[in-house]
């Protein structure tokens, strides 16, 4: 139920800053605005840059509060298919 709850939030935010906050957050959207010629070309490395380094960033920062909250189910983080809960 907490993952439903969390993916709700998530596009719940994403969609009432949508036009506050007008910048993709998925690289592949980047590319595809890029694609369709509704980037400057000298901003796409800056927002794949960003999208990467801040996606890696946050990994680090969440995933211990995320262990912790799921009873230390190893492997749910890492996308494993055998998951093991302690808790």
């Amino acid at each position: 139920m907490k993952n439903e709850l969390w993916g709700i939030g998530v596009s719940l935010a994403t969609y009432l800053t949508r036009n506050i906050f007008c910048v993709p957050l998925n690289p592949a959207v980047t590319l595809v605005v890029f694609f369709n010629k509704r980037m400057h070309p000298r901003l796409l490395p800056t927002y794949i840059i960003g999208q990467f380094s801040g996606a890696v960033f946050f990994v680090k920062v969440l995933e211990p509060a995320m262990r912790k909250s799921t009873g230390e189910c190893e492997g749910a983080i890492a996308g494993s298919h055998n998951i093991r809960c302690n808790g």
